[in-house]
């Protein structure tokens, strides 16, 4: 980057250029934040300030140019953000398609994934039949304008308002995770408390399958292709670190006590040599590698004590910024009390309007709150939901095992209330889809670092072991509530265990099926 500064800018804008550089990092995506609807065509558009309304893409990637400084001035260029093309190689056009590079295809029900034949990453290409009239545009090139599938994909069906992808977060960091495993991986553990089934191995895979579809970013051999795979991981590295700083202890306990810890991590090479990193590692490596997160900046004035450090202080403020952000079902449940509602939404103001995950009724009660403000009352027990809180727990057991389809990915869908009679899924068209469990996986042979294919995958099948997945069920069921909303034959009055049970037994369902939405499996 330092070197090609002064072949790109102005002498003048150097000096800035050269500070910039320095403390230039990979930026993260935080795709379970609130951020305002986007409007593209646009840029200069006040909506595109804010307010913040819903889990979304980074508005840089709604453009397909952007405008970049130069010698000469500013001028616009393809954003490298939309996708990611091979250079342009005339001596040598075979070097300008993935299978120069050693990248093949896959085989899906829907047909061969030729990725050997892209020159270009996409995401949620519309076909990938060679002689579809759009295959080209959309697979080979990857010219599909595709972000506002990703956006409905995080942000759900269009006339519901439960969205529990920040919610998925927000659990993560509960105190009921008792071990390591239990928040980094969906390996499943005879015992394993039930709250404990998500991971952040877990909502990290949907979030693949949400910005890919049958793209690179679906598939786990060529994801690192698409540039929208470093935003990601970028926050998965933030929400891991996060976690640490919780809980220091738990996780030193790992990497000291657990075989795993000292696990190569092929191909991720630590020196010159070729000696491969391991957990151990590569673990706590942010104040070696000059880089922290808005959430983690411990050595602030308000985080001492007596001019020491107050780990207690950090650590509740941390707390308190991770419930801001991403609790939903605690929120979700004041509909269920409309004096506990008022109450709480009188003492909110525009800034937790803006950034905490309120439902849209409570907004407009807020909102009401602000404009006839209330007299101020004693503050009632809040609402009485986490001893009736509803989730979907999966186990893949021996018959839709992690390896079933040659390794292919696939997914477990879930509803409540009717399921729609055909494919594809997508959210936005089917209020009825409350969320799925994401297998993402894939072929032993197309993963590792030689022609024998990736050993760790080999070693999981063998082993026969299990996965867990989660769905959060109580916002659904407290939107059904204050909806009214009836589902053959039944209206939901309550979080009572007995109707819940009685209502979910009629209601909910699930289908398998591959990425393309092909079912694969008998349903329920």
């Amino acid at each position: 980057m330092l070197d090609l500064i002064p072949k790109t800018f102005a002498s003048s804008d150097q000096d800035a250029m050269f500070r910039a550089a320095k403390t230039w990092r990979l930026p993260y995506w935080d795709w379970a934040m609130k951020k305002p609807a986007w409007d593209p065509l646009n840029p200069d558009s006040p909506q595109n300030l804010g307010p913040p309304v819903d889990t979304n893409v980074p508005f840089l990637l709604t453009q397909k140019t952007v405008q970049v400084k130069t010698r000469t001035g500013a001028t616009s260029v393809s954003n490298p953000l939309w996708r990611f093309v091979l250079p342009e190689n005339k001596s040598e056009p075979d070097r300008q398609l993935f299978k120069a590079f050693g990248i093949g295809d896959i085989s899906s029900d829907e047909g061969l994934k030729r990725y050997s034949a892209c020159s270009a990453t996409s995401r949620h290409p519309s076909t990938i039949n060679p002689k579809n009239p759009n295959y080209k545009s959309h697979w080979v090139d990857g010219d599909e304008l595709n972000w506002e599938t990703i956006s409905g994909e995080l942000q759900r069906a269009k006339n519901r308002y439960s969205n529990t992808l920040p919610e998925s977060v927000y659990r993560l960091f509960s105190s009921l995770r008792s071990r390591f495993e239990e928040f980094a991986t969906e390996k499943w553990s005879e015992g394993q408390p039930p709250r404990t089934y998500a991971s952040l191995e877990a909502v990290h895979g949907n979030v693949h399958v949400f910005t890919g579809g049958r793209g690179q970013m679906g598939e786990v051999a060529v994801a690192a292709f698409d540039p929208i795979f470093w935003l990601h991981h970028c926050n998965i590295d933030r929400l891991f670190a996060i976690w640490q700083d919780l809980y220091p202890e738990k996780y030193r306990t790992w990497l000291n006590e657990s075989q795993d810890s000292t696990e190569f991590l092929a191909p991720f090479h630590k020196d010159a040599k070729g000696n491969y990193y391991d957990s151990v590692a590569c673990s706590y490596q942010q104040k070696t590698l000059g880089y922290t997160y808005p959430e983690l900046q411990w050595w602030l004035d308000k985080y001492k004590t007596k001019g020491v450090f107050d780990k207690q202080k950090y650590q509740s403020d941390i707390r308190k910024n991770v419930e801001l952000k991403y609790s939903t079902t605690g929120k979700s449940a004041l509909l269920l009390n409309q004096e506990i509602a008022v109450t709480h939404m009188s003492a909110m103001t525009k800034q937790n309007l803006a950034v905490e995950n309120f439902p849209p009724p409570l907004i407009q009660l807020a909102e009401q709150t602000m404009k006839e403000p209330q007299k101020p009352t004693a503050v009632p027990p809040p609402a009485s939901w986490d001893e009736n809180d509803y989730v979907v727990n999966v186990v893949y057991d021996r018959s839709i095992k992690r390896f079933a389809l040659g390794g292919n990915p696939y997914l477990i869908r879930v509803f409540l209330g009717d399921v729609p009679e055909g494919p594809p899924f997508y959210f936005t068209d089917t209020p009825t889809q409350i969320g799925f469990v994401y297998n993402f996986s894939g072929s032993e042979t197309a993963r590792g670092i030689g022609p024998e294919g990736c050993e760790n995958c080999k070693n999981q099948r063998a082993e026969g072991g299990l996965s867990s997945g989660q769905l959060i069920l109580t916002d659904y069921l407290v939107e059904n509530i204050k909806k009214e909303e009836e589902l053959r034959g039944m209206t939901l009055t309550s979080l009572s265990r007995n109707e819940v049970v009685a209502y979910l037994q009629k209601n909910l369902h699930w289908r398998i099926s591959d990425v393309s939405s092909i079912p694969r499996f008998p349903t329920a």
